[in-house]
């Protein structure tokens, strides 16, 4: 119809539409405090496997930008240290092109907490007491990886007239499509189609293979 907005039609041909909400940032910086300075190693996974971005064998000095990246898409981090020249810094992510940034969480470091800002990256196996999160025993082949979910998909049908319809909804949270709707059930209006926390989530995909339309609203929350 003329009146919406945004549409994807065509379903019964097989065609599919992709929803994505990013892209996403990532910004490691040397913090400024006694004995920060050091090497690290920094891996990006944006749905295709680790990539590593940084340079493990250069030192980074007090203040020095790292590693400031954009990514259509963002799995996690993977941080480590093969020297025993320790690095300390901050590795924080933004969800809104830049604008802001927050901390990265640490699935597996040491310490009080999981904020990887900051965080103490060194190859040898031990941290002093004053880190409150630490990445230790580089040297060997230990790593930490860093996550920033979850993210919640929240699909609901709309409330104006003709809006109840068929719909199927796929989620791809890093290990493709995975159907979360019932494409043969016909959704009232104002009822919740899909409403799903991930702890990671590349992309969503919207199609009908039916001539019955559904309108709604396809939101997720970072």
């Amino acid at each position: 119809p003329s009146s919406v907005s945004t549409y994807c039609i065509d379903g019964t041909n097989g065609n599919a539409c992709t929803l994505t909400f990013g892209p996403f940032c990532v910004l490691a910086q040397t913090s400024n405090i006694r004995y920060s300075d050091g090497y690290v190693a920094i891996y990006v996974d944006s749905g295709d496997g680790y990539v590593l971005v940084s340079d493990p064998g250069r030192k980074y000095a007090k203040n020095q930008v790292v590693v400031d990246r954009c990514y259509t898409n963002l799995l996690s981090v993977k941080v480590a240290n093969t020297n025993s020249d320790a690095w300390a810094g901050d590795i924080q992510v933004s969800k809104d092109y830049g604008a802001t940034y927050s901390a990265m969480k640490c699935d597996n470091c040491g310490g009080t907490t999981s904020s990887a800002s900051p965080i103490f990256v060194d190859g040898d196996n031990t941290a002093p007491s004053s880190v409150s999160t630490y990445c230790i025993d580089g040297t060997n082949g230990n790593a930490c990886t860093l996550t920033f979910g979850p993210f919640c998909v929240l699909a609901q049908t709309s409330n104006i007239r003709y809006s109840d319809g068929y719909v199927a909804i796929y989620v791809d949270s890093g290990d493709g499509y995975v159907l979360v709707s019932d494409p043969g059930r016909k959704y009232a209006k104002n009822q919740v189609v899909v409403d799903r926390c991930y702890t990671n989530l590349l992309s969503v995909k919207v199609a009908n293979t039916n001539s019955d339309a559904w309108a709604g609203d396809i939101q997720v929350s970072k």
